[in-house]
């Protein structure tokens, strides 16, 4: 792997034969080809008026072949960190990180902080990549000071967005709270600022800070997609209802759904609405926004909807229609019959199986749902389906199925 940083007579020297310019085409009325040439061969210093001159008419030969490149001065004097920063990123875009010792041997030939932390950058993306989180986290934290030292703040905003994923697919609430803490002062200077942002407020979400999550998610005021808005704007309401804001979230909702487009989007408002009224125990709201809700799901697959029958079972239940409950939640669990190890290992669909089975008053019902159970033996929350089925069986004094269960 070669490489020799260039300061302006190399990168001169290298635009003007890219672009096959002869020495003599410089000659004109205010630049003279031989000053050109004893300044290319180093005879003689390139003065700060020169270079503007061979910068302009570098410019008028380019236009004249309706080449679509103008040379700038910023171009020609990039910085030697720059230029090793530059060729790193190039090289490790086409070349696997298998192993990284040339880049290190570049690196320790011309010692550049920028270069360093794009470096430490790649490896923490392989190790990200690979769900490798904690050692990503040291790559990317090694990753910040140098881009901090360099001021190089579009990889700093890729580093702490890719920091912020990683703390929160490991769980690491308070440490994204830090990130938050360490890093806002430069928050203004990231393209990626308002995914970051996003990314921190789940933590203080999760930590239960529901005030800190809004003001946070506040600070998101640039235009963005729509579905990250989206996103944004559900976890602001979110917020609203777990401070007990029932009545403002609701408002909020109703107001949202009449100028959603988006189908998908209005499910989800519709879900949270629904589930809104029922935090409030107005069910007439709730129920009113059912025939909506039912005819909405159509336009989704099974395994889509299975949160949404587990919702609509719940919300029948309420109204005392204990069959149409019941044809809900079993919907919802056979779908998990379908998926597999992905559902049944699911806090969620282990209470869903749960409040059914709850709801199941004589015997043939739940030898039914015990052999829907042993679809899914390989649950996590084995023993608390097995404690709940040998209740019901007490219930019924069928002590001989309760000895069966418990295997005595």
């Amino acid at each position: 792997m070669n490489f020799k940083p260039l300061d302006i007579i190399d990168m001169l020297k290298q635009i003007r034969k890219k672009y096959n310019i002869k020495q003599k085409e410089l000659d004109c009325q205010y630049l003279n080809k031989k000053v050109y040439s004893y300044i290319e061969t180093r005879r003689r210093e390139l003065s700060e008026k020169t270079l503007e001159k061979i910068i302009q008419r570098f410019n008028e030969i380019l236009n004249s072949r309706n080449i679509d490149y103008k040379i700038t001065k910023q171009e020609l004097t990039i910085s030697f960190e720059k230029q090793v920063a530059n060729f790193i990123k190039i090289y490790l875009q086409e070349n696997e990180l298998e192993n990284f010792k040339e880049v290190e041997d570049i690196l320790n030939q011309y010692p550049s902080s920028e270069g360093r932390g794009v470096l430490y950058n790649a490896l923490g993306l392989k190790e990200s990549k690979n769900k490798n989180y904690n050692e990503a986290i040291k790559y990317f934290f090694l990753a910040t000071n140098h881009s901090i030292i360099s001021s190089d703040y579009k990889t700093l905003s890729e580093i702490i967005y890719q920091l912020t994923r990683c703390h929160y697919f490991l769980g690491l609430k308070d440490e994204l709270k830090n990130i938050y803490k360490n890093f806002k002062k430069y928050f203004d200077k990231l393209e990626k600022k308002d995914y970051i942002l996003y990314n921190i407020s789940l933590g203080f979400y999760q930590c239960k800070e529901y005030e800190a999550t809004i003001k946070i998610l506040e600070k998101i005021n640039t235009p963005l997609d729509e579905k990250f808005e989206f996103k944004v704007f559900l976890l602001k309401n979110i917020c609203l209802e777990n401070m007990n804001e029932l009545k403002k979230s609701e408002e909020i909702y109703l107001k949202r759904l009449k100028i959603e487009t988006v189908v998908k989007h209005k499910k989800l408002l519709l879900t949270n609405l629904i589930e809104n009224y029922r935090k409030q125990n107005n069910f007439e709201s709730a129920k009113k926004n059912m025939i909506e809700y039912i005819n909405i799901l159509n336009n989704f697959t099974e395994k889509e909807n299975q949160n949404s029958y587990w919702l609509l079972g719940r919300l029948f239940k309420d109204f005392g229609e204990t069959i149409s409950s019941k044809l809900y939640y079993l919907r919802g669990i056979l779908i998990g019959i379908n998926l597999g190890d992905e559902c049944f290992d699911s806090e969620n669909y282990y209470t869903m199986f749960s409040e059914y089975l709850e709801l199941c008053d004589n015997y043939n019902e739940i030898v039914e749902v015990e052999y829907i159970y042993n679809e899914m033996i390989k649950s996590i929350f084995n023993l608390q389906i097995r404690f709940l089925f040998v209740k019901k069986y007490l219930e019924l004094e069928r002590i001989d199925d309760v000895k069966r269960i418990i295997k005595i």
